[in-house]
């Protein structure tokens, strides 16, 4: 090899070197850059504790219908704002009404406050005929402030609810005028679940709910939000059937009630049936789905 050729052999092995050696640099830049960054345990607990809508639940399927209405009537403070939500098509035409309602006391105690009341004309898991309702009010009107307190606690809160909730949830609604979203006398609630609209103005809690003020198989899926924003109460009343609740109303006309103690072992039943997680009857999951997506829907603007 001559001496012009030997320059040209070594050149070529320095290049060779050269090149190797950026590719491994620019290999090595782009898996740094690629890696994740690391979320430290303390941040990881934190977005665990935090209550989070299912993002299941706050896609609105298609071929649902929105409806928009206008609050101006509820109060002052409502004046030109509206509230929106979507809804599946086979509940059918929505109405509207508006209501004033109190507290039972007479005289300068007495709280009186407006109400506006949404129904479903084809909704179709209508067990006790009283049809599924989306109710909202002014809550700074609301007779019942301990309802309020409640939902605020919720919504303020970065823990998921537990049964201290549960307990406090029991203690709300005997008595008139927290009929509209906490039920009213014996009404049990069970399973409560955070929930919060898509946009996140709304935060509260859903739960099963026996008003039946007494023996009677009828169930309801309840979800009632406080949008601090607009100081506006949201509660939605779904009442929920199942072959389980079919099984217990027929058992219940074999019963005479006049007997005392005769409908011990069917009351034993249904407790057992709504003491229950929801997710462990299928026949509920259809509805109390459909009922997530239609309260995270809700937006007042």
């Amino acid at each position: 090899m001559d001496f012009k050729n030997k320059n040209i052999g070594v050149i070529a092995a320095i290049i060779a070197v050269v090149a190797i050696t950026a590719g491994l640099i620019g290999f090595l830049f782009v898996k740094k850059v690629e890696a994740p960054t690391a979320v430290s345990s303390t941040a990881g607990q934190a977005s665990q504790a935090v209550p989070q809508v299912q993002s299941e639940a706050s896609r609105i399927p298609t071929g649902w219908k929105t409806y928009s209405g206008d609050l101006s009537g509820l109060s002052k403070r409502f004046t030109g704002k509206k509230i929106s939500f979507s809804y599946p098509a086979e509940w059918g035409a929505v109405t509207v009404e508006q209501s004033s309602e109190g507290t039972a006391s007479d005289g300068p105690g007495e709280r009186v406050y407006d109400l506006l009341k949404v129904t479903f004309s084809s909704y179709p898991n209508d067990y006790d005929g009283l049809g599924a309702t989306i109710k909202i009010t002014d809550a700074k009107s609301y007779a019942t402030p301990q309802d309020v307190t409640f939902l605020k606690r919720i919504a303020m809160s970065n823990i998921p609810v537990g049964d201290n909730d549960l307990v406090a949830l029991n203690k709300l609604g005997h008595g008139y005028g927290s009929t509209v979203f906490f039920g009213v006398n014996l009404a049990k609630k069970f399973v409560p679940q955070n929930v919060q609209t898509s946009d996140g103005a709304g935060k509260g809690i859903s739960f099963f709910m026996d008003d039946t003020q007494g023996f009677g198989p009828g169930l309801s899926y309840n979800v009632t939000l406080l949008d601090q924003s607009a100081d506006a109460l949201i509660g939605g009343n779904f009442p929920v059937t199942s072959s389980q609740q079919d099984v217990l109303a027929k058992e219940l006309d074999s019963i005479d009630l006049s007997v005392e103690g005769a409908g011990d072992t069917w009351y034993g039943k249904k407790e057992a049936l709504v003491n229950g997680s929801y997710e462990s009857d299928p026949d509920y999951m259809a509805i109390v789905k459909n009922v997530d997506r239609v309260m995270q829907s809700v937006s007042i603007r």
